[in-house]
């Protein structure tokens, strides 16, 4: 454990967990986690700070003041455990806004990943579902919920920040947030100069100039001129700079506790919030960043495919693993575990049943499965299959992959030749007609015999 973790307790009537939590423990993804692992709604969960050597003190945890100064009163006292209280009230429908806030700012002070450094190019709208997203000029009611924060990100000579990340995040939010477009005449870890889009074109004023203070690493911004002559802020400017790690930030936190949010959901928050039109292929690739975030990323996750099989092989003998690969790349995986088998011969009728269903992530792909029937009406899986798509020549493979095969034999069907029985099998789940399925049906019995 590190030096400065605190182990605490967080309970929930009879349910308890155990957390680690320290200076850099935020309030937002504490209250994420405690929601996540015991179950409770989030957007009605608080939590309090028992303290047993104060006479059994409850204090509320609400936000980041009261989380650090716990931590602080806990390590003054060289406490190594805490307990909280974790409980239910009364649902605030406002509380989520805030904390996504909350969040934004927590990224702007850690700034977190990178953001693009030049005026990224516009994607074209590619909304799959078409639905139409109503203008902002449209609505009757212009509020929009832009954090009062944005528009004080920059505040004039003199504020510093510990990094480049952290001043160029900073003009981000500031820029969305007083609509105007800001192109760089110098991005560099030591020096940033910036200047309103518009001033070659227009003559206007705006720039900002930051360098690191004397003897220092942090960057402080020596000259800030705040003024727009150009006319060409307002509006719809600004909204270039949401760049996917960005969209990512909005998205995050209610990721966590929406996994079902569509890109089209977010596309309408940011117009109607922000009053930003963003693209809704930067927002799905933004979804698709926060996504890696919070479940890791589908590249490595295919990378480890070598490492999956040697460890089912290891740890699950009888099981057969198989996967195939077309000059280095992945192309099919082929999973039959041993439990699955021992259940199909003791407990399953003698029937197969192949299907398949589209795979959503990001490289696609069709998912193959042979599940069986078993002795409670219920569906046993037996097998499973990734491969591109669906057709012959794969679910040939899926039937016919050398193990399964011998596995078929084995299973206790009497025909000789199992590649028949399997191309029985695969014209069976393509007839559309009640004649044509029960001839084959038919096939498949005489080869039993």
């Amino acid at each position: 454990m590190a030096e400065k973790d605190i182990t605490c307790v967080v309970a929930s009537g009879d349910r308890a967990v155990f957390m680690k939590i320290n200076t850099s423990t935020t309030i937002l993804d504490l209250k994420f986690d405690v929601s996540d692992r015991l179950d409770l709604p989030y957007e009605s969960l608080s939590l309090s700070f028992k303290d047993e050597t104060n006479g059994s003190f409850k204090f509320p945890i609400e936000n980041e003041g009261d989380l650090s100064s716990m931590v602080e009163h806990c390590h003054n006292r060289g406490l190594k455990e805490v307990h909280m209280q974790a409980f239910k009230e009364k649902e605030d429908s406002s509380k989520v806004h805030s904390d996504v806030q909350r969040y934004q700012q927590y990224e702007l002070k850690k700034h977190r990943g990178s953001l693009p450094t030049c005026v990224s190019d516009r994607i074209p709208n590619d909304n799959p579902s078409e639905d139409n997203v109503p203008m902002i000029d449209d609505m009757i009611s212009r509020s929009e919920r832009i954090p009062a924060w944005w528009h004080t990100a920059l505040t004039g000579e003199g504020q510093r920040f510990e990094s480049a990340k952290e001043l160029r995040l900073a003009l981000l939010y500031y820029s969305m947030a007083k609509k105007f477009e800001y192109l760089f005449a110098k991005n560099e870890p030591k020096r940033i100069r910036v200047f309103c889009r518009f001033k070659e074109a227009q003559n206007c004023p705006w720039m900002l100039f930051a360098s690191p203070t004397q003897n220092e690493n942090r960057l402080e911004i020596k000259t800030f001129v705040d003024n727009h002559t150009c006319g060409n802020f307002g509006n719809n400017a600004g909204q270039s700079r949401a760049s996917r790690q960005f969209i990512a930030t909005q998205v995050l936190p209610t990721l966590k506790v929406r996994p079902d949010l569509r890109p089209i959901d977010v596309q309408k928050e940011l117009l109607t919030s922000y009053g930003l039109r963003v693209d809704y292929s930067k927002i799905w690739w933004g979804k698709e960043r926060a996504q890696e975030q919070l479940y890791g990323d589908a590249h490595e996750s295919y990378d480890q495919l070598r490492w999956y099989v040697e460890e089912v092989k290891k740890t699950n003998p009888g099981s057969y693993i198989h996967v195939e690969q077309n000059e280095g790349r992945f192309s099919k995986l082929f999973i039959c575990y041993a439990a699955c088998i021992n259940g199909f011969l003791n407990g399953c009728r003698p029937l197969i049943f192949l299907d398949g269903t589209f795979l959503k992530d990001r490289f696609k792909g069709i998912l193959l499965s042979a599940v069986a029937y078993d002795g409670n009406h219920g569906i046993f899986p037996l097998a499973y299959c990734i491969c591109d798509q669906e057709n012959t020549v794969n679910c040939n493979w899926f039937l016919q992959v050398e193990n399964f095969r011998t596995k078929l034999r084995d299973l206790g069907f009497k025909a000789k030749d199992t590649r028949i029985l399997g191309n029985l099998l695969q014209s069976a789940c393509y007839k559309y007609t009640k004649a044509e399925w029960n001839d084959y049906v038919e096939d498949i019995r005489l080869a039993d015999e």
